[in-house]
């Protein structure tokens, strides 16, 4: 039998379309986005100063913003906007597994 390790986050009921999501597991903090019935879950932290993503907004264009600064990450690569990858490669992508 194939033992799985994965901790239920939420269930995407939780999360309205077009909304996000801020939630707390084992004193991490992650984001879940749910944009046009695409989720995308992301650590909550900024890779420039720490604020909270969760605190920001994202755009159909499927780009989520920092409040503090405005710096602009893909939901789907988590690639900042101006493709630094040094910042790109602190954001945490998590894969989704819906059910």
């Amino acid at each position: 039998m194939l033992e799985t390790n994965f901790v239920k986050l939420c269930n995407i009921s939780d999360i309205p379309e077009n909304e996000m999501k801020i939630f707390n597991i084992r004193n991490i903090e992650f984001v879940v986005v749910n944009n046009n019935k695409e989720f995308h879950v992301v650590y909550n932290k900024c890779p420039h100063m720490g604020n909270s993503l969760g605190d920001g907004s994202f755009d159909d264009s499927g780009y989520l913003t920092c409040p503090l600064h405005k710096w602009q990450f893909n939901l789907e690569t988590g690639k900042d906007l101006k493709d630094m990858k040094i910042l790109s490669l602190l954001i945490l992508i998590f894969q989704q597994v819906l059910e």
